[in-house]
């Protein structure tokens, strides 16, 4: 999973009397978390104008139409989180989010989800549409705060403490004498409340 693209952050926030919040802790908008992602105007047939993309690779190559880009080179350009950036119709726009476009012919209704984790794999099989909470399931590395080397796990008082969080909830599961019996409670739990969407 890849978490928010950048320009999935800067748009993911609702305005509730006068104060921004996070797009999921609004009230009844938490069954449609990402309302407020930017769905860029560009057109499907404008995409496909100037754009191939192979659903086998996840690769996005230029058509030759716009002079300023080599007939078949690889389009766009990696951000330093890791996603992929193609500049089109002078609009910047996530490639995971483009392919989605291109395959199913419209915009994803929330955030995609790279079920690996690598936010540069934009095969259409690796992509699905999710709800925020979804997303931050499937997040793969460990938090910062975490000393364990292993997200959802901390020592506290001498036990490994786990706890999975689904934006704004979190699931605390207990805490245990080993660190392999917390992994197996959090990966057990991130299962069931990932249903269907698991990877």
């Amino acid at each position: 999973m890849s978490g928010f693209s950048p320009d999935e952050r800067r748009s993911a926030w609702w305005s509730v009397g006068g104060s921004r919040y996070p797009c999921y802790m609004v009230g009844k908008e938490a069954t449609q978390p990402m309302k407020s992602i930017r769905n860029h105007n560009l057109s499907l047939s404008v995409l496909r104008d100037h754009l191939t993309y192979d659903p086998a690779t996840g690769f996005f190559c230029w058509t030759g139409k716009n002079p300023r880009y080599a007939a078949n080179s690889r389009a766009g350009h990696l951000h330093k989180f890791g996603y992929r950036w193609i500049h089109i119709s002078g609009k910047k726009i996530a490639a995971h989010r483009l392919a989605w476009l291109y395959e199913h012919g419209k915009w994803p209704d929330c955030q995609i989800d790279h079920q690996n984790g690598d936010k540069d794999d934009n095969r259409i099989s690796n992509l699905r549409d999710v709800n925020a909470s979804m997303n931050a399931l499937n997040i793969h590395r460990p938090n910062g705060k975490t000393k364990t080397g292993v997200r959802g796990i901390t020592l506290e008082r001498g036990k490994y403490r786990a706890e999975v969080s689904t934006r704004p909830k979190r699931h605390f599961l207990g805490r245990f004498n080993t660190l392999e019996e917390a992994k197996q409670a959090y990966d057990n739990c991130k299962r069931k409340l990932m249903g269907e969407h698991h990877g």
